[in-house]
């Protein structure tokens, strides 16, 4: 998209009475119609920020607890490799649930679905953690 569908901040220049679409131009002529994908995209991006943090908190919490109550007179190395263990398993049976095993390559390079996205979602939150 055009670079002024990206904000809706004044230009010098700008008609007044438009609705921020084109900065050069009223509303005359305006022949397309927003759907509010900037606003979509931001509240997905503001809410998977939440889950990132959330998640990457669990991996801590999941650290805490194999550290003071599962292995409480093992190293902290041993409890880091026991959460990369929790991760790896959890991991591969979420990427596993995730795949379409019919037709594995079919969707390559196609956009990621929500399943997907939050499988990625848990790695990546253990990478933030590690």
């Amino acid at each position: 998209p055009p670079l002024w569908h990206v904000g809706r901040r004044s230009v010098p220049g700008a008609v007044e009475g438009g609705d921020g679409c084109h900065p050069m131009e009223g509303t005359e002529g305006h022949d397309h119609q927003h759907t509010g994908t900037n606003h979509s995209r931001k509240k997905v991006e503001r809410r998977m920020r939440y889950v990132l943090m959330a998640l990457t908190g669990t991996w801590t919490a999941v650290y805490a607890i194999a550290r003071k109550v599962l292995f409480p007179h093992q190293t902290s190395g041993f409890a880091n490799r026991f959460v990369s263990v929790v991760h790896a398993v959890l991991a591969l049976s979420l990427a596993f649930h995730v795949i379409d095993w019919k037709r594995p390559l079919r969707d390559i390079a196609q956009t990621n679905t929500k399943e997907q996205t939050q499988v990625m979602a848990v790695s990546f939150s253990y990478f933030l953690y590690d």
